[in-house]
């Protein structure tokens, strides 16, 4: 049962008469300007000689809360103003006179009078305009002027003409005459505003040097091919913009280069000893199929019957702790450290560029060959980026295999991808294998090497090993198997543990004593192989278990709740 905790009510629109200092009462009547209606009371202000409070004030209420429900930075109609994140309202709304137009005034200096600053709205508007200022203020001698769109912005009052000829410029002045005068074969005439040039009779004479006319004096002086325009006269080495070109028997057309002659070869013959060359990691791309132009290393891949990889300088040795993104279905995805600092694999700090071997995520998705983006240090996280030649489906493929060249534990070694088949990078677990390893297999205590066969050592007094299993001897570790003939406390190299509620560990040999303490409200009683703990019963001096009277409490499956408290109404 939930607790009801009731405070002073009241259906009508008037404060309290009297309240406890800190007593709260609120009223529910239909709240306006004019009344207290919809108001939450509170008294304060110390008490009087009767002990109520000094003061009753209004601290809120449902009258107060509907002028603030609705979005912030959004005006609305009987409604507060609140500002958003960035201290802004949608819109504001200045004037509600029937017949004289809003203004936002904007007063003088402080104590200085009435005076203002007005930007007045027409007391009649034809249609609405919004006006968008600059962006930042112009320069000394600037006006502002609008787009017609409602843009404003700043512009310069044009004092002067820049004026050039086909020989010499200068500059004209709006204080000065502009003079308009024909030359050779021209003639200018000026009425009221109007300037008219008119061309005398074409002759020899009329043109420059000689009797030719050139290329400036044609209406079509160029022509285009493709998408370059060529000129007359001058040279150009570049055409662009050709859907197809024909020279001799070939033809090359977009993507495609091709022969129209009957059963004749293409030849790709480079001078001397120059070769074909097809760009690094040319057989890696997405497109690359078996049609294809192949390079050397492929083919030679391919003809092994292997799939693999180039080497990887180092190789996981456990999981790193990192964020990964997938990229683009695996192309640029990354793996960005969790904290700041320097990148270490298997033992060795990397460069950037060098190829890493991941096969040790918690998340099997996550393995891969990455390229250190990255290395990290004190301020800067570590960034390993999926290798080209290793991030589509079709170049790490189930059977894959690569070799790593450093390392304490990974150096010579050799892995292989154990998925099947073509990865979905992110989904597929990459899981990794070692396939090889260059004499790294050693016998280590308790054990023999003999060949490529390892085996557990035992004394066939206590221990014994039987077909593929390793065991105790049915009659157990015996006393005369041990230093000084006797299994006592101290033979076993480690106590009893034993932890309390803060994780701190304590600890007791073989034979010895553990200890039960009673603590507060707790008693321990040990009698024979019983061990007791029991409450002790709660006082006001001291921590114990307790009942709850059903009058004023509720207790359900240990939870304790108070049933009501109500200030009652007034």
């Amino acid at each position: 049962m939930a607790t009801v905790i009731q405070i002073k009510r009241s259906s009508s629109t008037s404060a309290p008469a009297t309240l406890k200092l800190g007593e709260l009462a609120f009223t529910y009547g239909t709240g306006t300007q004019g009344n207290l209606g919809d108001r939450l009371f509170i008294g304060e202000g110390g008490v009087d000689g009767n002990g109520d409070a000094n003061n009753i004030s209004v601290i809120g209420g449902q009258y107060f809360a509907e002028m603030l429900d609705h979005v912030q930075g959004t005006l609305t109609a009987n409604g507060a103003v609140i500002v958003d994140d960035n201290k802004a309202v949608d819109e504001l709304i200045i004037g509600n006179a029937t017949s004289v137009g809003g203004t936002v005034k904007f007063n003088e200096g402080t104590n200085n009078g009435a005076a203002f600053i007005g930007l007045k709205a027409p007391n009649n508007v034809t249609s609405t305009t919004t006006f968008t200022l600059p962006d930042g203020d112009g320069a000394p001698g600037h006006f502002m002027k609008t787009d017609g769109a409602g843009n404003l912005g700043f512009a310069v009052v044009d004092q002067a003409l820049d004026l050039a000829g086909d020989t010499g410029t200068d500059v004209y002045n709006t204080s000065e005459t502009l003079t308009f005068a024909g030359g050779a074969g021209m003639q200018a005439a000026i009425t009221d505003n109007t300037v008219t040039i008119n061309a005398t009779a074409l002759t020899d004479s009329n043109f420059s040097g000689s009797a030719g006319i050139s290329n400036s004096n044609l209406a079509n002086p160029q022509t285009t091919l493709g998408s370059s325009v060529l000129t007359l006269g001058a040279t150009e080495t570049d055409i662009a913009g050709l859907t197809s070109l024909v020279i001799d028997d070939i033809t090359i057309d977009g993507q495609s280069v091709t022969t129209t002659a009957s059963n004749k070869n293409i030849n790709l013959s480079p001078h001397g000893t120059g070769s074909v060359i097809v760009p690094s990691g040319y057989e890696d791309r997405a497109g690359f199929q078996s049609q294809s132009l192949a390079n050397k290393a492929y083919v030679d891949q391919v003809a092994q019957g292997l799939d693999t990889k180039p080497s990887c300088r180092l190789a996981t040795t456990v999981n790193l702790a990192s964020t990964y993104n997938n990229g683009t279905a695996g192309v640029g995805a990354t793996l960005t450290a969790s904290s700041n600092g320097a990148l270490s694999v298997d033992g060795v700090t990397p460069s950037v560029a060098d190829r890493i071997l991941v096969k040790d995520q918690t998340t099997a998705a996550e393995n891969g060959i990455y390229v250190v983006t990255t290395v990290g240090d004190g301020s800067t996280a570590f960034v390993l980026t999926r290798a080209t030649p290793e991030d589509q489906p079709s170049e790490l493929s189930g059977g894959a295999f690569v070799f790593v060249e450093e390392g304490s534990i990974g150096s010579n070694n050799g892995y292989t991808f154990t998925h099947t088949g073509q990865p979905t990078f992110g989904t597929t677990d990459l899981d990794v294998a070692q396939f090889s390893g260059a004499g790294q297999i050693i016998a280590g205590a308790a054990l023999s090497k003999d060949g490529n066969t390892m085996d557990v050592e035992v004394d066939n007094s206590s221990i014994d090993v039987l077909g593929d299993q390793l065991r105790v001897k049915p009659l157990g570790v015996q006393n005369s198997m041990v230093a000084n003939g006797t299994l006592t406390g101290e033979k076993f190299a480690d106590p009893l543990y034993f932890k309390d509620e803060t994780s701190t560990q304590g600890q007791v040999s073989i034979g010895g004593t553990l200890e039960f303490l009673a603590g507060e409200g707790i008693n321990t009683i040990a009698s024979g192989n019983q061990l007791r703990i029991v409450g002790e019963l709660a006082s006001t001096t001291n921590i114990g278990v307790a009942s709850f009277h059903t009058d004023n409490f509720t207790v359900t499956s240990g939870e304790v709740e108070v049933t009501t408290v109500d200030g009652g109404t007034f």
